[in-house]
C-alpha cells in the first residue's frame, strides 16, 4: 500500500523541468529531454508521474501502456523479444523507469510504488502482461531484487538498448550513446518463464 502522504503528481507541462533534473539525476542526463516529455505528458498511454512527500519531490516513476507489435517504435525490447508473452495486437505495459531519492532507497517505498501499479495495470485495467526494463551495471542490475520481488520474472539479456538515444550520456559506462545493457522482466504473459 502506498503511504498516505506520497503524492503521484502526473506529468504536465508544469512540472516537465522537474521531471528532467529527477530523471537526469537518477538515469543519466537526457534519458528524457524536455521535448520528450512534452510529447509524453498529454498522452494517456504514458504513466509519467512524479513522486512528492511533505512537499518535496522525491522521484519519479514512468512506465507505459501500448500494443506488442508496437514495441520497437521505443528504445529497449522489440516485439521479437515478447512474442512468445503475447500476440502483437495485445495491449502490454512496459516498466520504463523510477528513480529514487537515496534517503527512501531501501524503505519500502520502491515496492509500494510496483505494487500499486501491478494492481492498476493487471487488477484493474485487465492488462494481462507487464514487461520491467532492467539496466546493467557490468554483472550487476539494480532493479532485480525489486522486479523479482513483486512478481516479475527474468525473460532475457538485452544488448545496447539505449544505443539509440543519441541525448543520452550514461552515467555509468559514461558513452554517448550509452552501451549498456539491460535484462528484461515479465510478468503475467503466455508463457512467462523464468530461466
Amino acid at each position: 500500500m502506498l503511504p498516505a502522504d506520497l503524492i503521484l503528481e502526473p506529468l504536465s507541462p508544469a512540472n516537465i523541468a522537474v521531471a528532467q533534473t529527477l530523471s537526469d539525476q537518477f538515469v543519466g542526463q537526457g534519458m528524457y529531454p524536455p521535448a520528450q516529455l512534452a510529447r509524453l505528458a498529454p498522452d494517456p498511454q504514458q504513466e509519467f508521474v512524479l513522486l512528492r512527500r511533505s512537499g518535496v519531490y522525491i522521484g519519479y516513476f514512468y512506465a507505459q501502456q501500448l500494443p506488442a507489435g508496437q514495441l520497437d517504435r521505443w528504445p529497449g525490447p522489440d516485439y521479437r523479444d515478447v512474442a512468445d508473452l503475447c500476440t502483437p495486437h495485445e495491449t502490454i505495459v512496459i516498466y520504463r523507469s523510477m528513480g529514487l531519492e537515496a534517503a527512501w532507497r531501501g524503505s519500502g517505498l520502491s515496492d509500494a510504488i510496483l505494487a500499486h501499479y501491478n494492481h492498476l495495470y493487471q487488477d484493474q485495467r485487465r492488462i494481462r502482461l507487464l514487461l520491467g526494463f532492467a539496466w546493467k551495471q557490468g554483472a550487476h542490475v539494480p532493479a532485480r531484487r525489486l522486479l523479482l520481488h513483486n512478481g516479475l520474472q527474468y525473460v532475457r539479456d538485452l544488448t545496447a538498448p539505449w544505443a539509440g538515444i543519441s541525448t543520452l550520456c550514461c552515467p555509468y559506462c559514461g558513452s554517448s550513446p550509452c552501451r549498456c545493457d539491460a535484462q528484461l522482466y515479465c510478468k503475467g504473459g503466455l508463457t512467462c518463464v523464468s530461466t
